[in-house]
C-alpha cells in the first residue's frame, strides 16, 4: 500500500474478488482451463492413425466399437469446454452481470458431461488390459466426482451476496 493508507487503482480493483470467496469460481476456471489443455494433448496422442486403429479397428489388440465414439466426443466436449472457459473467464474479470448465469450453466454442462464421459469410459474399460482400465476408470470416476462437487456451487454464484454485489453494475475505476 502506498503512503497514507490509500490502496493504490491496482490494489482497489482487485480487492473486491478476496471477499466472500468471490475469489473461486476464478481459480475453478483457470484450473479447468489447464485441465482441459492436458486433456486436449493427451487425446491428441491417442487420436493418432496407430493407437486409432488398435482401438477401432475389429482386428486390433484393444478394439471395442465404441471407441471411436467415445475418443472423438471426448476431444470434441474438451474443445467446446475450452472456449466456454475462456468465455466465462473473460466475463469474470470484466466483472460483467451475466457471469454468474454463465457460470452456472457451465458447471452443469460439466457435470452432465462427467457423467455421460463416465460411462463411456465403462463402456470401454473392458477391452483394455486390467491396469489401464482401472486407471481410465478411476480418472473419469474423480472426474464425475468434481463435476458434481463443482455443480454445488451454482446455488451459491446465483443467490450469493459477494457475487452479486461484485457482478451487478458498474466496474470502477
Amino acid at each position: 500500500m502506498p503512503e497514507g493508507g490509500v490502496p493504490s487503482p491496482s490494489q482497489g480493483r482487485w480487492r473486491p474478488y478476496l471477499k466472500g470467496g468471490v475469489w473461486v469460481p476464478g481459480v475453478v476456471l483457470v484450473w479447468s482451463l489447464f485441465s482441459l489443455v492436458g486433456d486436449i494433448a493427451g487425446l491428441a496422442r491417442v487420436l493418432r492413425p496407430e493407437v486409432w486403429r488398435r482401438l477401432t479397428h475389429p482386428d486390433g489388440p484393444m478394439f471395442h466399437p465404441m471407441w471411436g465414439w467415445v475418443l472423438v466426443s471426448e476431444f470434441a466436449a474438451s474443445v467446446v469446454l475450452v472456449i466456454a472457459c475462456g468465455a466465462v473467464l473473460a466475463l469474470y474479470l470484466a466483472r460483467h452481470a451475466d457471469f454468474p448465469w454463465a457460470m452456472a450453466v457451465l458447471l452443469g454442462v460439466n457435470a452432465v458431461w462427467s457423467g455421460v464421459d463416465w460411462l463411456g469410459a465403462g463402456a470401454v474399460a473392458g477391452s483394455l488390459p486390467p491396469e489401464m482400465a482401472r486407471v481410465m476408470l478411476d480418472s473419469a470416476r474423480f472426474s464425475l466426482l468434481v463435476g458434481i462437487l463443482l455443480a454445488g456451487m451454482i446455488p451459491w454464484l446465483l443467490k450469493s451476496r459477494p457475487i452479486r454485489d461484485l457482478f451487478s453494475g458498474p466496474v470502477p475505476g
